[in-house]
């Protein structure tokens, strides 16, 4: 963030984008590995689909 500080708001979002891309990306990948193998009635078991399907940041960051 210091490094684009100072830049207009289209680079910014362009920054933040490419930067969070790969995060985003891993995560998918770990939900994707985790569902098939969690009990689906436990606490992750529960979560995992929300977190694979309802993501409000789609809009912004597709996977």
């Amino acid at each position: 963030e210091r490094e684009i500080a100072e830049a207009d708001d289209a680079t910014r979002v362009a920054v933040r984008r490419e930067r969070s891309r790969p995060v985003l990306d891993a995560i998918r990948a770990r939900i994707d590995e985790l569902l098939p193998v969690t009990p689906p009635k436990s606490g992750l078991g529960r979560a995992l689909p929300w977190a694979g399907i309802s993501r409000p940041f789609r809009a912004v960051h597709p996977l």
